[in-house]
């Protein structure tokens, strides 16, 4: 697909094959928010998949305000963010920035 929202009209559709219910939850998260996934062996893939890659932990935190901070409304720079970090069990971290 080409887009989060693509997939989504798709498997809503169609209903999902086994194997596409990451996908779909996935696209319900970049519907929302920014996912970056740090450490990928494959940043491209990632990065085809509408996410963003970081090679280290502090490049995906930074990241991570960086896009947080970029989608507050004007004059809410200063506000707190609220990172949610998932470790995943094959080497890469994926960080959700809504």
């Amino acid at each position: 697909m080409r887009s989060p929202a693509e997939l989504l009209d798709r498997l809503r559709r169609e209903g999902t094959r086994g194997g596409e219910q990451p996908a779909f939850i996935v696209a319900s998260v970049l519907r929302d928010a920014a996912i970056v996934v740090v450490g990928a062996e494959r940043p491209d893939v990632v990065r085809a998949c509408a996410m963003h890659a970081a090679p280290t932990l502090d490049e995906g935190l930074a990241l991570a305000g960086d896009l947080a901070r970029a989608s507050l409304p004007p004059g809410e720079a200063g506000r707190e963010l609220r990172l949610l970090v998932v470790p995943h069990a094959i080497r890469t971290l994926p960080i959700v920035a809504a």
